[in-house]
C-alpha cells in the first residue's frame, strides 16, 4: 500500500475510532463512569494525562491496534510511524501549552487540525472536542466547542 497511504488510512481509521469512542462515552453517563471517567480526573491536563485511562479504556483504545494491522495492507515502517504520530500528537494534546501558531486558525490548516486548546476545552466542560489529531469530526458532528475558535485566538494573543 506504500508508506503514505497506509500511514494516511490508519490515522483516518484511529481518528474515527477515537472520535466515536470518546464521544459515546460523553453522551451516555453509565459508559463514562465505567470507562472515561479516570482521563478526566485530569481536569488541567498533562502530558502524563494523556494515557491516565481505566483498564476497561486501555483495552477499547488499544483495540484499534490489531485492527489496522490485521485489516489494513500496511507496510511496517508505515505502521510504525502511524503509532509515534499518534503518541505525539496525544502526548501533544495534554501539554496544556498552545505551540500552534497565531495565523492557524485563519488557515484551512486551522479548520481541519485539532490543537491543545481544542482538547483542554474538553477536559474543562466534558461536552465536545472528542478529536484528537482533527477537528473535522467534531465540525461534521456539531460538537465543535462553540468558543474554540475565539478561545484559541486569545490563547496564541498571550504570547
Amino acid at each position: 500500500m506504500g508508506l503514505v497511504l497506509g500511514q494516511r488510512r490508519g490515522g483516518d481509521l484511529h481518528a474515527r475510532h477515537v472520535f466515536l469512542l470518546d464521544a459515546s462515552a460523553h453522551h451516555h453517563p453509565k459508559l463514562f463512569r465505567l470507562f472515561h471517567s479516570v482521563h478526566h480526573e485530569s481536569h488541567n491536563p498533562s502530558p502524563w494525562a494523556a494515557y491516565c485511562v481505566s483498564p476497561g479504556e486501555a483495552v477499547i483504545q488499544a483495540g484499534i491496534i490489531p485492527l489496522v494491522a490485521l485489516t489494513l495492507p500496511i507496510h511496517p515502517v508505515a505502521f510504525g510511524l502511524f503509532w509515534f504520530f499518534q503518541v505525539t500528537i496525544a502526548v501533544a494534546g495534554h501539554t496544556g501549552y498552545e505551540f500552534h501558531a497565531k495565523w492557524l486558525m485563519d488557515s484551512w490548516l486551522g479548520k481541519f487540525f485539532s490543537t491543545p486548546t481544542n482538547h483542554i476545552q474538553h477536559h474543562d466542560s466534558f461536552k465536545g472536542n472528542f478529536g484528537l489529531y482533527f477537528n473535522l469530526w467534531d465540525r461534521w458532528m456539531g460538537t465543535n466547542h462553540p468558543d474554540y475558535e475565539k478561545r484559541y485566538r486569545e490563547v496564541v494573543g498571550r504570547g
